[in-house]
């Protein structure tokens, strides 16, 4: 995927905003340009249609999982690179804490295949990923057996959402890093058995 230019990546963070104001249906052209003080025109020099605008949304989240998939190739699994990906993803979230809305409501793109199929891939890239990484520290006996690595890895994942979407509830009012930080020593306390 190509990059955004700087306008577009104005226009992809207002459109986030929106969405997290007010749920996909507040998403709209006419809201979008009243938000950027634009045109609708002026959007669509830059996108050709919202659904590219949602997409590029999307891609911001897989591309993060994709820099990290990159990273944990350049070295050797291990329960340190495992907390080091939980922690990562609350950098994504504290820098575009209105993604929270698009990542962990998968529901609002229910009634658009092409929404709800990348929203679904971009899920199993990461649990994929996750999946990879405790099976080779499983294998190294860093974890726990006893458990499978694809039941841990749902573990690790939806302790990752439930902590994010605290935060969202609460308004983005508490340190999510450290929440995330205290969560991790509760989930290695369970790894390790």
């Amino acid at each position: 995927m190509k990059s955004l230019t700087k306008r577009q990546s104005e226009i992809v963070k207002a459109s986030i905003e929106l969405i997290s104001e007010g749920g996909i249906q507040y998403f709209t052209m006419k809201t979008l340009a009243a938000k950027l003080h634009v045109t609708e025109p002026a959007i669509y020099r830059h996108f050709s249609s919202k659904t590219d605008i949602i997409l590029s949304m999307l891609n911001i989240i897989e591309e993060a999982n994709k820099r990290f998939q990159k990273e944990s190739e350049k070295e050797t699994p291990s329960l340190a690179l495992l907390e080091q990906m939980f922690i990562s993803k609350a950098q994504l979230f504290i820098e575009n804490p209105e993604i929270s809305s698009i990542v962990f409501s998968e529901e609002i793109f229910q009634n658009n295949k092409t929404f709800s199929n990348r929203v679904l891939q971009i899920m199993t890239q990461m649990n994929q990923l996750t999946r990879i990484v405790i099976e080779k520290i499983q294998q190294k006996g860093e974890v726990r057996h006893d458990i499978s690595a694809e039941q841990l890895t749902y573990i690790i994942i939806g302790s990752l959402r439930f902590t994010i979407v605290r935060w969202k509830l609460a308004g983005f009012q508490f340190d999510l890093e450290s929440a995330l930080k205290e969560t991790w020593a509760a989930l290695q306390t369970l790894l390790i058995g």
